[in-house]
């Protein structure tokens, strides 16, 4: 018995103990070292393939897709950020061009002073299709630029330059029957008020230039105290209406606020509002030794009314006004006029001289093509006869050989029959030539024979058989033996075509 048998909790020693743990240990070992079955290495392997081709058939297809979709994103993005932000730069600048367009200001100050006024029937005369005001606005603001965006000064040279007449001017910001239109507007509102100008300044102050009018201009502060008491006691007064259509004076108004308006008050150096003002065409007359010289006319502020003011006082200041300068602008009016009818004079004998040049030179068109085209009628008549002498030299013999013809009979247009042995191994076209000899060969005379170059003749007759009636073709490359209407024997018909 071993030694440590005794001692308590100790494994036994002995040989069957330690046969048995062999016997396990060895048996683990084998089962340990013994090879999967082939059933379960079949399913590893078709696992493992399965897992490769998903990765590589769909895992890196999506990723590289997914590569390619951002870096072109990306590329989009580059390329349409500055193009976004340049169309919303355009419109920023159009939404402030239009509410800075000087025509749109005139329509916002003229629908102001309605509201002040208590006008509400005028106000359809100023809400119109906001597409249509855009392009009419854009249109008159650049005709403003052109005409007169610089003519911001007291006093404004008169130019000898052609320009257009009020009345076109006029007709460009929408009246259509001046002056009548300007002078009767507010007789369509509830309550009437003075006519103004939808347009710039500058054009206010170029329709005056060209046909020496006179311009009231008015100027006020919507946030002033006595606006509105110095419009319901002037401005909308029957008696200063009265004054002002009878004067047929153009009224231009504005508002301090706006900058035009502004300007147009620093430069006539107005420190009170409301403000009213008469512009008109003046000269200024300078005695010298050889007698008076008179300068050019210049638009000149000849009535300023700063402040509240009765309306009598306006009145009175601005007929004193009218009266002093009114001669000068009814001479400038007149001199207009004549010079205006000079002008009309002038182009209409221009455009009448245009017209005779014009008609000379389609005369002279004329006649060349009607030269040209004899010219050339008479050489395709020329080469029609030597063609029709060219065809008739060629023209084959009357066959005489028994089975060796085909036997036409041919009627004539004027009716007679003519009748004529045709080889069988010439062509249809053999036929159309011997008729066009007999139509037309006497006639032609004597001349060359050789076929003309570039010409196509085209035969003026057509051949039809009788029974059935069918047009026998002009063809150089059928034999008449092979053409059973005319081979034998036949019966034909010409017909004219021309």
């Amino acid at each position: 018995m071993d030694e440590n048998s005794d001692i308590p909790g100790g494994f036994p020693t002995d040989s069957n103990a330690q046969g048995s743990t062999l016997a396990a240990s060895s048996s683990l070992s084998s089962t340990n070292n013994r090879e999967p079955s082939k059933l379960h290495q079949l399913f590893t392997s078709a696992f493992r393939f399965a897992g490769d081709s998903l990765i590589y058939l769909v895992v890196v297809p999506f990723f590289i897709l997914y590569k390619v979709i951002g870096l072109v994103l990306v590329v989009l993005v580059g390329y349409a950020a500055p193009v976004i932000r340049k169309i919303q730069q355009n419109r920023h600048y159009k939404l402030v061009k239009k509410r800075n367009d000087p025509t749109d200001v005139a329509r916002r100050f003229v629908m102001g002073f309605d509201e002040v006024i208590g006008n509400t029937v005028g106000s359809g005369t100023f809400e119109a299709d906001t597409g249509s005001e855009e392009t009419a606005g854009n249109e008159r603001t650049q005709t403003s630029e052109r005409e007169g965006d610089d003519i911001l000064g007291s006093e404004v040279a008169l130019g000898a330059e052609t320009n257009p007449t009020t009345s076109d001017v006029v007709g460009s910001l929408g009246y259509t029957d001046y002056p009548n239109h300007l002078i009767g507007q507010s007789q369509e509102l509830e309550i009437e008020r003075p006519d103004f100008l939808e347009c710039a300044y500058s054009q206010a102050l170029y329709l005056v230039k060209k046909e020496a009018r006179w311009l009231l201009l008015y100027i006020h502060s919507t946030e002033h105290e006595s606006t509105e008491g110095f419009i319901k006691d002037v401005l909308i007064n029957q008696t200063f209406l009265k004054f002002v259509r009878d004067h047929k004076f153009l009224c231009w108004g504005g508002d301090i606020k706006e900058s035009e308006s502004f300007q147009v008050a620093n430069q006539f150096k107005v420190n009170r509002l409301p403000f009213l003002g008469l512009m008109c065409l003046t000269v200024n007359q300078t005695p010298t030794a050889s007698g008076i010289q008179q300068s050019a006319p210049v638009l000149s502020l000849v009535c300023k009314i700063q402040g509240s003011s009765s309306v009598d006082e306006v009145i009175g200041r601005m007929n004193r006004a009218y009266e002093k300068f009114n001669p000068t602008v009814a001479s400038l009016r007149a001199d207009y006029e004549k010079q205006y009818q000079s002008r009309l004079m002038r182009k209409l004998q221009d455009n009448a001289y245009d017209k005779s040049l014009r008609r000379d030179k389609e005369r002279r068109l004329q006649r060349e093509r009607k030269r040209k085209e004899e010219e050339e009628k008479v050489i395709r008549e020329k080469k029609r006869k030597q063609w029709i002498r060219w065809r008739g030299s060629i023209l084959k013999p009357e066959a005489t050989e028994r089975g060796q013809f085909a036997r036409v009979a041919i009627r004539m247009p004027d009716g007679h029959r003519e009748q004529f042995k045709f080889d069988k191994e010439c062509s249809l076209e053999e036929l159309y030539g011997y008729v066009e000899n007999k139509l037309e060969g006497k006639d032609i005379g004597e001349g060359e024979v050789s076929k003309p170059e570039g010409y196509e003749f085209a035969y003026p007759f057509k051949i039809v058989s009788v029974m059935p009636r069918t047009e026998i073709p002009v063809d150089e490359s059928t034999k008449m033996e092979e053409y059973n209407l005319v081979y034998p024997s036949g019966n034909v018909i010409v017909e004219l075509t021309e």
